[in-house]
Order: structure tokens, then sequence, then C-alpha cells
């Protein structure tokens, strides 16, 4: 079980941990982060970003502010570590699944375990131009709501192309067609069961939005202008390049200067958030940070972890909690990840996966305890 969930993983193509780009091309995050040549991309000047602090206005719901839930990404799908989970204050599992897959007895566990399960809902770049994609994508969901998902992120970095979006075809238009349709069959089944706008590759590489890829935050304000509010109830999003203090605007290892938002949890979130007028919370369906230590080593192109440890780690992952309360721009976060134990050689690719783990190589877990005294448990 522990192989397939890791190939569905590496279908995802989520961000840093998509070691299949990472082997062929630096890291898609960040502003200087880009594709190569080799995958149809002419190279291109870095994009820097402007440090401008937004003020905002948390989200409430009867005059309280909004709940904020935590919940993990697991390998072992029999949630082995489900009692550990509950004391850090997780209530969710987060799945993936692959068009057409069926995950409805892995819901069926968590649920057992009196976890909701977040599902992100993949499909191949290939399915994009082909006749009826929309409405085999929306019968897809629409099957996976009645297994019991109870929350569906729609597709996966529709802002990239080739792995997630054919090139040429990159659009927020587009993808809030796919939203919409998805929105209508996932709310046919129950009203409740949460609908997640797809997170985007958080980059600054293309220096804006065109048919060909897509930088983050004109992606959002593309789908904001497409009338995507409308069709989901969370901004989804994903942030695995933390080297510092989430609340840190600058001092990045791979960005001292603060020249992009991608590094730093907070002004990630606030820019999501002014994306969309401050209307939609976000819902960060991966969030983690990876420290070698335990390890001794980390691949190359995740350098810029080096100097993490186990600790910060534990710090910054209840600062994300103890913000994402505070401020209201965020209902929800998916750790990356709970018992990975794979650490360089995953399946041929160099992927620290176990290093964001938050049970360590000795069975502790740091983590548990710093969220613990944040949320208490679940």
């Amino acid at each position: 079980m522990k192989q397939q969930y890791r190939w569905w993983f590496m279908v995802m193509g989520v961000t840093l941990l998509l070691v299949v780009i990472v082997a062929a091309s630096p890291l898609m995050f960040g502003a200087a982060q880009a594709p190569t040549q080799a995958q149809g991309l002419a190279p291109q000047s870095e994009v820097a970003g402007t440090l401008e602090p937004r003020a905002y206005i948390p989200i409430v719901v009867n005059h309280y502010p909004a709940p904020f839930e935590l919940g993990g990404f697991v390998s072992d799908l029999d949630l082995p570590e489900s009692e550990r989970m509950h004391y850090a204050g997780m209530n969710w599992v987060k799945v993936q699944a692959t068009y057409p897959n069926d995950v409805s007895a892995i819901i069926a566990t968590a649920h057992a375990k009196n976890f909701k399960v977040q599902v992100t809902a993949l499909g191949s770049s290939e399915m994009v131009t082909q006749t009826n994609f929309e409405q085999d994508y929306a019968a897809w969901v629409h099957d996976l709501t009645t297994a019991g998902a109870d929350a569906i992120e729609v597709w996966n970095e529709p802002n990239l192309p080739f792995r997630s979006w054919p090139a040429g075809y990159i659009s927020p238009t587009l993808y809030t067609d796919l939203l919409c349709a998805a929105h209508t069959a996932i709310k046919a089944v129950d009203a409740d069961t949460l609908v997640i706008s797809a997170a985007p590759a958080p980059t600054g590489y293309f220096g804006g939005c065109g048919p060909e890829g897509c930088d983050d935050l004109p992606w959002l304000e593309g789908l904001y202008a497409a009338g995507a509010g409308s069709c989901m109830d969370y901004i989804g999003a994903h942030h695995l390049s933390g080297a510092t203090s989430p609340a840190a605007r600058s001092g990045h290892p791979a960005d001292p200067g603060g020249s992009h938002h991608s590094w730093y949890f907070l002004w990630q979130t606030e820019e999501y958030y002014a994306a969309f007028e401050e209307t939609e919370q976000i819902f960060y369906t991966v969030l983690g940070y990876l420290t070698p230590e335990g390890f001794g080593w980390i691949p190359d192109p995740f350098s810029w972890a080096a100097d993490t440890t186990v600790a910060q780690q534990a710090q910054w992952l209840a600062e994300v909690a103890e913000l994402s309360r505070q401020t209201g721009m965020v209902g929800h976060v998916m750790i990356w990840n709970v018992d990975f134990d794979c650490y360089g050689d995953c399946g041929g690719y160099e992927d620290p996966q176990a290093g964001y783990a938050i049970i360590r190589p000795d069975d502790s877990c740091p983590a548990c305890e710093s969220l613990h005294a944040v949320l208490g448990p679940r």
C-alpha cells in the first residue's frame, strides 16, 4: 500500500516533492526557480516581488473568527499513527486520488478512526483536451463525494505546463469552467462537502500569466475575475519551501532579501487572501518544513533547508497553526507529512520525503507536542 501511495504522490506533481521535475531542472518555487529548455521553456529573467504587507479583515462566522482545522498526509493508509495525530490536534487525513481511481476504502478507514478526509482529485494533462473532459471529471468527483469525501481539491497546480495542464491551454478561465462543473457535481451529492480550488504552484518564473504558464498571484487574480469564488469554498494553496519562522518576510537562505512571497508563509497567505479581495479563506492542502536532522545530508536541490532543525520544524508548524487562527485567513492546513520514511532514493529520485515527516527516524514527534500546545487534542 505504501508503494502505491508514493506512486500517487509522484503522479500528483506537488511542488517541491515532485522529484521527477527536480531531477530534470531547478525547482519551480520562488522567483528564481524555473523549468529548463528541455521542458520546452526558454530561460527567463528573475521576477522579483515587492514587499508590501497588507492589512486584512479576518473572515468571521456568526460574529466569531472562522474555525481552524489541521490534518496530515500519511504514508500508511491503515493510519497506525492516528492516536498521535489526534493528540497533535489533527482531525483530518489527506488522501490523493488519480482519475478514475476509487478511494472509498481509504475514506472509510479514516472515518472509522474519527478523521475527516480531504481528497486531492488529480487528472493528467492529456485529459484536458479530450472530448467531454469536464463532464468525465465531474462524474468522477461526484463518485468521490458519494464515497464520503469531506473536502475535494479540484485538480493540482494547473498553472504549470506539462505536469498538470497542457502547454498552450493554461488559463484561469478554462480552469474555472472545470471547477464550476466539479462544484455542481459535488454539491448535488452533499452540500456540506467542501470544494477547494486547485493550489497553484507558487512561482514568479513566468513574469505574468499566459497559455504557456502562469505565476501564482496572477493565476488567483484570474480565477477571481472569472467568477471562481461562486464555485468554491476555499482557495487551495501549497507551501513547502519555508526555512524561516512563518511570520518572517526575509532571511530565507534562498531568498535572503525577501524578493518573493513563496518562501514565507504569512506573506504568501496575505497575497492569496488579497487576490480574492479577502472574501475566501485559504486551505493549505500541502504544507511542511523540511529538516535533514537525523539523516546527515540533504539532496542538493533542497540545500536551502540544510540548517533547519527538528526543533524549528516543530516550532514553525505550531506558529503556522497559531497565525492561521489569529488572522482568520487560513481555515485548514494539511501537513506534509506525518510518517513517510523514504529519504534520498525514493523510487529512483532524490527525494527527502522523510525530512518533512513530523514523526522522526527515532520515532519521536516534537511537532506533536508543539501542535498539541496550540490546538489541544482533537
